[in-house]
């Protein structure tokens, strides 16, 4: 596996999830990059925790508001992703609901013009 170079808290997990990940059949490449988003802000946070919050995950999800919607979907989707794995060992773990990102593609969007 690539070298993925975590900070926070949680980085044994995060590291943990890409092999995992990996082991699924899923090129952690792609995803390691979008972890690192969310780990240095949670660094940045001072995160100390063994679980996420819904308060943490909402702070993240605010923090993308000036991204494209379909660049915030893919991070917060990882994130969505990593906390239903870190559930099985921290049951408390907060998993957000898709609701967090939705997001739709031009084009899928219904045509209301008469």
């Amino acid at each position: 596996m690539p070298e993925s170079n975590f900070l926070s808290a949680l980085a044994d997990r995060f590291s943990d999830f890409l092999t995992f990940r990996e082991l699924g059949g899923v090129n952690p490449r792609s995803q390691i990059q979008l972890l690192r988003y969310f780990d240095r802000f949670l660094a940045q946070e001072r995160f100390q925790g063994r679980w996420l919050t819904r308060e943490m995950i909402e702070r993240y999800a605010a923090m993308g508001e000036h991204l494209h919607p379909g660049t915030k979907e893919n991070r917060l989707s990882l994130v969505r992703q990593f906390c239903r794995y870190l559930r099985q060992f921290e049951p408390e773990c907060f998993v957000p609901e898709s609701r967090f990102s939705r997001y739709r593609r031009p084009g899928r969007l219904a045509n209301h013009h008469k």
